[in-house]
């Protein structure tokens, strides 16, 4: 379990979802490409609807991961330095 969060961080659980999701949504993204290129009809539609779950997933926090004090308040000092 350590080594997973090595290599894809602390929100492994969304990260690997993202991963996994790009990797399913790149033979539609290629697929389209092709079509496209040959001047045919293309499906665009699961193309994009999947890079846009895989970013969406990649940018996502894990609901098990939780912001530490530390974490909590450097946050909120540059919000009081953005504020001033």
């Amino acid at each position: 379990m350590n080594w997973i969060t090595k290599v894809l961080g602390v929100n492994w659980k969304t990260n690997l979802a993202a991963a996994l999701t790009f990797i399913a949504t790149v033979p539609a993204v290629v697929t389209a490409f092709q079509q496209w290129s040959h001047h045919k009809p293309a499906d665009w539609r699961g193309a994009v609807i999947g890079l846009i779950v895989a970013g969406g997933l990649a940018v996502a926090k894990d609901a098990s991961t939780h912001s530490t004090a530390e974490q909590v308040q450097a946050a909120t000092d540059k919000v009081s330095e953005k504020k001033s």
